[in-house]
């Protein structure tokens, strides 16, 4: 991913932000519309430049660059489990830069942030590939290896079996065969597992909602192992911490798989609540308010629009911001569904791992469901 040590959460990653809207809404029964992310980077200044692919480096030296990705995200307002994930994985390899594209082309600027409470920034452009949306079943499209810089967000899907679904991490280190995550209520046994690209990463099996550590912090534990390419021991303090479940008040009256129906012209007041408290190693809470429309038909467009709530509970959408979307003519249609989500992005200080690498942890936690609004 990026050079020195990155956790990026939230996969886990980057800002989780809904900005490529390669899913299509399915029937009212059967709707599905996982979150997306795309990637930020985290690390500090004053790292050292990448390692170079040398299998000859003796174990001694080896430093590791180690990346964190905690995440947990339902649609469906909580009820449909789209991504759940707690994973670290360690690499020295150079990853060499993308080659540009033969015909020159440049992929468009990432869509600008809101810096105010209550502003909300809409993003509309045309597809690369003309007549390819609604193609796709929230499965990606990724832009390749997702340890290059940048490219550790998410693009939907379950981050399983898809080379180019850009959640997963791994590494060409790895060690013993688990590692272990220790808070004051319980240990968390992270399993070597090879990961889609044939490296290596190590991953909680059982991540669930029954299962994620909201509200808890975590050292982090690595035993000793042997190898030319073992990750040294350690054990890191304070590593990671997990924000609070959060909860969808309004809309409310909604079956867990429901579409909200209704004016785009009468905007929408979106709340949520929390069910634990904040950490105190978290340094930083980041909420946002993030929307991307989904169609059924083929269609060339990307729309997307990123808001700061008003306040840590809630946020009204005034008509004004919804009409930006291309809607139903009519309620009923499903044609265009917009999936609205909380992301809740919990942020740890920034801090040296033993190895003398600067890392800042960030777990993501998301919630949200789909809304058919017409004109």
């Amino acid at each position: 991913m990026y050079v020195g040590l990155i956790f990026s959460l939230v996969a886990c990653l980057p800002d989780y932000n809904l900005s490529s809207p390669d899913k299509s809404n399915l029937e009212t029964d059967d709707i599905y519309a996982p979150t997306e992310g795309d990637a930020e980077d985290t690390t500090a200044s004053g790292n050292s430049g990448p390692f170079e692919d040398n299998q000859d480096i003796h174990p001694d030296d080896i430093r590791p660059h180690m990346r964190l990705d905690a995440a947990i995200q339902h649609m469906g307002w909580g009820a449909q489990q789209t991504r759940c994930q707690i994973e670290v994985a360690f690499n020295r390899r150079y990853f060499p830069p993308p080659e540009e594209p033969e015909d020159g082309s440049q992929p468009p600027p990432p869509p600008e942030n809101p810096e105010e409470d209550g502003e909300c920034i809409f993003t509309r452009t045309e597809r690369p590939n003309p007549n390819n949306g609604g193609q796709g079943q929230g499965q990606g499209q990724g832009p390749g290896d997702p340890n290059q810089p940048g490219n550790n967000g998410g693009q939907g899907g379950q981050g399983q079996g898809n080379p180019n679904d850009n959640w997963y991490i791994s590494g060409d280190l790895s060690g013993p065969e688990a590692l272990y995550l220790h808070s004051l209520d319980q240990t968390i046994t992270l399993t070597k597992t090879m990961a889609e690209d044939g490296l290596i990463r190590y991953e909680m099996l059982d991540c669930r909602q029954e299962t994620f550590p909201f509200g808890q912090t975590f050292d982090l534990e690595i035993p000793a192992s042997t190898g030319l390419d073992a990750v040294p021991e350690a054990y890191i303090e304070d590593i990671l911490a997990f924000g609070p479940n959060i909860v969808i008040e309004t809309p409310s009256d909604l079956a867990p798989m429901e579409q909200y129906q209704g004016y785009g012209a009468d905007g929408l007041y979106f709340s949520w609540d929390f069910e634990h408290d904040v950490p105190e190693m978290v340094e930083e809470e980041r909420l946002s308010v993030q929307l991307t429309n989904n169609s059924n038909q083929p269609w060339d467009y990307e729309e997307s629009m990123k808001c700061l709530p008003d306040t840590r509970f809630d946020m009204m959408l005034f008509g004004e911001d919804l009409l930006q979307f291309t809607l139903a003519r009519y309620l009923g249609e499903n044609i265009f569904s917009i999936g609205l989500n909380i992301h809740g992005d919990y942020y740890g200080p920034e801090r040296e791992d033993p190895w003398g690498n600067i890392f800042r942890a960030r777990v993501n936690i998301t919630r949200g469901g789909m809304m058919e609004l017409a004109e």
